[in-house]
């Protein structure tokens, strides 16, 4: 009987390397993992958030204030911040670290031993070249940085766009695939990377939509925030929610720049960006609806507080929009506070009040 060809048999046994095997994820396979949040129900760890304004509208020192924040390890109240101080490391293109970011940190009292500013790539310094670093050639001193800071929870970039040299800003494929990137070493480091972007000066359909380059930018971060000046108050600005991929109640803050520093108001802004775009937009003449609002809005929370989404659904039902209601809550001084039973906020007229029967106005004692 032949002897069977061994060599023959062990080459038969290997199997060729399919091309096309799919890379599958078995979720059995996987672990739930809580969200962690470097601000509470804003920013998240771990993922990418863009925060977009207008030029003057305080994203830098916004950037900053947060930063300052977690090199002490506070929140901003009554929202709580991270357990303990962590590092940071602030990207920021446009502003000079010694009179600018310097008196800025200082300001809100930063811990700056925690605090590092990553510039040009170290062939650049010796060039003397004031070339930014770039996201797409310059990743590696991104990642060699963190690693001289171990406890980084939060990274600033600010603005994108400055970081982007070799890179097309209009290319959503290859933003795409860096912030993809960006998003891992974010995960990895267990970090925040906020990325401030300025907004186009035409509205687009909703605020989303609105940030200056690739529409990648907001497609990726799991947040994006948009920071506005307050149209009714001069001073004040407004910090709401334009995407929030994360929890489906979001909500905003406002805060005043005095002395060199951020003044945050301790009420909650729930209205979103969306909603502001459309208090901004126009300004007819809309007396007679506003009025109607403000006795419709006592007369429904004049027995009990309500739910805020159940107030904004009645509205929605008498086709009322949303800027006339918002600016009825202003009008009747309504209070919007969370219910620490169900974590919802209420919508509640303040406690000394009395109709204006002629005015439909609200009079306060």
């Amino acid at each position: 009987m032949p002897k069977p060809n061994r060599q023959f048999s062990r080459k038969q046994s290997r199997k060729t390397p399919n091309p096309n095997a799919p890379n599958l994820l078995r979720l059995d396979a996987c672990q739930k993992r809580n969200l962690a949040w470097l601000w509470d129900q804003r920013i998240p760890l771990g993922k990418c958030s863009l925060l977009v304004g207008d030029a003057d509208a305080g994203k830098t020192f916004l950037a900053l204030d947060l930063a300052a924040r977690v090199s002490r390890g506070v929140g901003v109240p009554p929202e709580a911040g991270l357990a303990r101080p962590g590092q940071v490391l602030l990207m920021c293109a446009d502003d000079d670290v010694e009179d600018t970011l310097l008196p800025r940190l200082q300001a809100a009292e930063a811990d700056l031993s925690r605090i590092a500013i990553l510039s040009a790539s170290p062939r650049k310094a010796r060039l003397k070249s004031q070339a930014l670093l770039s996201l797409a050639k310059d990743f590696g001193q991104i990642e060699a940085a963190l690693e001289e800071l171990p406890e980084c929870r939060l990274i600033v970039v600010d603005p994108i766009n400055a970081y982007l040299r070799g890179l097309a800003g209009n290319n959503d494929i290859a933003i795409r695939q860096l912030l993809q990137k960006l998003t891992r070493l974010a995960r990895e480091k267990n970090a925040a990377i906020v990325m401030t972007a300025h907004q186009r000066k035409q509205l687009a359909s909703t605020a989303v939509h609105r940030p200056v380059g690739s529409v990648a930018f907001a497609a990726v971060a799991r947040v994006v925030l948009v920071l506005a000046h307050d149209p009714h108050v001069a001073g004040r600005r407004l910090l709401v929610p334009a995407k929030m991929a994360l929890h489906a109640a979001p909500t905003g803050r406002a805060f005043r720049i005095v002395a060199g520093r951020l003044e945050w108001e301790p009420e909650i802004v729930d209205f979103s960006a969306d909603d502001l775009s459309l208090i901004i937009a126009d300004d007819d003449e809309w007396n007679d609806a506003r009025r109607a609002a403000k006795q419709w809005l006592l007369t429904l929370l004049e027995k009990k507080p309500l739910p805020a989404e159940e107030v904004k659904r009645l509205a929605d039902e008498r086709q009322m929009p949303w800027r006339v209601l918002w600016t009825a809550k202003k009008d009747c001084k309504v209070e919007s506070q969370r219910n620490a039973t169900d974590q919802r906020f209420y919508w509640k007229l303040p406690v000394y009040w009395m109709h204006d029967p002629e005015k439909f106005m609200p009079v306060f004692l």
